[in-house]
């Protein structure tokens, strides 16, 4: 599958690992920019999202636009609700390892601890926002749907 790597010479297995990084890293800048906009616009795109995505006329409050709020919405509230930020945080982690050849911790590691992170903050988050009241906030509770399911 990875054959093409071998064939690679140092110089090539460079550019790509920085290109790789460049787009990891966009990808983490879209995911931060979505989510955060996702807390403060959540009510008014859900209901206005009712409708398909490829619908051109319904408009959007997300900063990301439509698929900003559509992968913020599976994040924060069907998967870990606050603690889907952790997300971002395995993807920096990833974009700076590929773009810095810099391998001072196990991205095995800073992966199970975040994710790790995710679930456990989930779990209390759905607990404490059903003792707060905040049971429907962010359309899934503080602690999304996979915390809810477990409380």
């Amino acid at each position: 599958m990875f054959g093409f790597w071998r064939n690679l010479d140092d110089e090539d297995k460079a550019k790509v690992m920085k290109i790789t990084g460049i787009l990891v890293a966009l990808l983490a800048v879209f995911t931060l920019l979505a989510t955060f906009s996702y807390f403060f616009t959540w009510k008014t795109d859900q209901s206005s999202l009712s409708s398909a995505v490829g619908d051109t006329t319904v408009e959007v409050s997300n900063i990301a636009g439509k698929m900003g709020y559509r992968w913020a919405d599976l994040l924060v509230r069907r998967w870990f609700g606050l603690g889907s930020l952790a997300f971002v945080v395995i993807l920096f982690a990833v974009s700076v390892r590929l773009l810095l050849h810099r391998w001072h911790y196990s991205l095995v590691k800073t992966t199970l601890l975040t994710v790790s992170g995710a679930l456990i903050s989930s779990f209390i988050l759905a607990f404490v926002s059903d003792l707060s009241g905040f049971g429907n906030a962010f359309g899934g509770g503080l602690g999304g749907e996979c915390g809810e399911s477990v409380v």
